[in-house]
Parts: C-alpha cells; sequence; structure tokens
C-alpha cells in the first residue's frame, strides 16, 4: 500500500511541473540583456525557451563589451556552440519557466532539481520496502 502511494505522489509531482504552458523572457528585438525580463505565456505547442545573443561575442577574455539578446518561445530550438568558430550570434535553449534569462548551464539544469529530487527520494523508500 505504502509503494503504490508513493508511485501515485511521484506521478503527481511529474504531472504539476509540466502543467500549463511554458513562460519565457520575451524581447523581439535585440535588447540589453538585463533589460528583457518581460515574461510572456508561451502556446501549447511551444515547449522552448530561447536566448540568441547579439553583438560582440569574440572580443576575448573577459568579453567586454555590449552584449544585446532576442528572447522568446519556439516550439524547436537549435542550440549553437559559441565555442565554434564563426559563431556570431549564439542561441541557447532551455524548457523549463523563465529559464532564458540564466546562463546555458543554469537554464539547462536548474530546473530539473526538485523533480530530481522526488524522483531519487522515490528510489530510494522503494528500495528500502522491498529489502524489508
Amino acid at each position: 500500500m505504502k509503494i503504490s502511494g508513493l508511485i501515485c505522489l511521484s506521478a503527481m509531482a511529474l504531472c504539476l511541473q509540466r502543467a500549463g504552458s511554458l513562460q519565457c523572457y520575451w524581447c523581439l528585438t535585440p535588447t540589453p540583456g538585463d533589460l528583457c525580463r518581460t515574461i510572456k505565456n508561451c502556446s501549447e505547442e511551444q515547449a522552448w525557451c530561447f536566448t540568441t545573443v547579439i553583438g560582440p561575442t569574440s572580443s576575448g577574455y573577459p568579453f567586454k563589451g555590449s552584449r544585446t539578446v532576442i528572447r522568446d518561445c519556439a516550439e524547436t530550438c537549435k542550440q549553437s556552440n559559441p565555442n565554434n568558430l564563426g559563431t556570431t550570434t549564439p542561441t541557447y535553449c532551455c524548457q523549463n519557466d523563465t529559464c532564458n534569462v540564466m546562463s546555458r548551464a543554469q537554464a539547462v539544469t536548474t530546473g530539473d532539481w526538485p523533480l530530481a529530487a522526488i524522483l531519487l527520494a522515490v528510489i530510494i523508500a522503494l528500495k528500502r520496502q522491498m529489502s524489508a
């Protein structure tokens, strides 16, 4: 009985995390990154948030210069690798609410930690139930 309750709670947590439409930061014209803070409700088909960086991206370390961005929702997103030679407007993609304001590494991982913690707790509880 306890195991089925944990499975039910896990399923509910998964459904709640993805309920409703995605929200992304939105600015369709090149805007300074720290000023692009309008939140947009994406359509159900739009499962991605993206940020395209415009401006000096190859000015060398420590990357001085004015960076502007375009941010929006998208049905699909192809992330670029800014380390490739010739990449002048890198695009970063993510799939969590308002994730397209962060760096690439944070955007990809931050929103998944609560779900990962819940799943880990369920796995540990199931393992303890089976060994008891």
